[in-house]
This record gives C-alpha cells, sequence and structure tokens, in this order.
C-alpha cells in the first residue's frame, strides 16, 4: 500500500513538470532501492499513470543497492523481502533497525521531444 501512495505522488510531481515544459517526454529515469523492487515500480508508474500523458513513456530505473552494516559488524544489501514494514533484522544477531529509505523513489530526469519549429506536441 505505501508504494502506491508514493508511485502516485511521484507520477503527479512527473505529471506537472511535463504539464510545465509543454512538451511531450521520450524517457523518464528514476531511482529506487533494493528494498523498493524496480518491477513494483514499474506496475504502480503504469497503474498511476493510465489514462495520461505518461502512459506510453518509457522509464529507465536505476536501482541502488541499499547496504546496511549492522553494529555487530554484519553487512548486507537489503531487499524487499528482507524487510518486515520498514524494520530489517541483521542475519547474524538478529537486531532490528529501521530503515528509512525502504520507499526511496525519484525521477533523476525527464528527457523531452525536440519539437520542430512550427510543429505540434
Amino acid at each position: 500500500m505505501h508504494e502506491s501512495v508514493v508511485v502516485g505522488a511521484l507520477v503527479r510531481e512527473v505529471r506537472t513538470k511535463v504539464a510545465e515544459r509543454d512538451a511531450p517526454p521520450r524517457l523518464i529515469r528514476l531511482r529506487t532501492t533494493t528494498a523498493f523492487p524496480e518491477e513494483t515500480v514499474r506496475v504502480m508508474f503504469a497503474m498511476h499513470a493510465a489514462g495520461t500523458p505518461l502512459e506510453t513513456v518509457p522509464l529507465h530505473i536505476d536501482v541502488d543497492a541499499l547496504r546496511r552494516t549492522c553494529a555487530c559488524g554484519h553487512e548486507a544489501i537489503v531487499h524487499k523481502r528482507d524487510l518486515t514494514g520498514h524494520l530489517h533484522f541483521c542475519a547474524v544477531c538478529h537486531a532490528p533497525v529501521h530503515i528509512e529509505e525502504a520507499h526511496q523513489l525519484e525521477c533523476t530526469e525527464i528527457e523531452y521531444q525536440l519539437l520542430e519549429r512550427g510543429a505540434q506536441a
């Protein structure tokens, strides 16, 4: 459920930027982490973009590894499957830590189509 809210807000933000530019987008670049799976972002983006000018725009999604080092010294990359809500439990000592970045998602770039002089969008 949280994922849908986060992606919905991002889609609204991108739609606002596209409207301000008044040019059709040809590619949208997003950045997420391993705790917010790319497939989830794609499905939710498609759902929220349906019926809008963003519906057919290709997405490029960069996925950054979300690394956690526990107080016990164990290092891990956090994936969605490793979380209970926003909590990650160390595989060695089982200490929990709240993962703030669990739903980190941002639009890093919108590439626009170039319009020829006199052409309409």
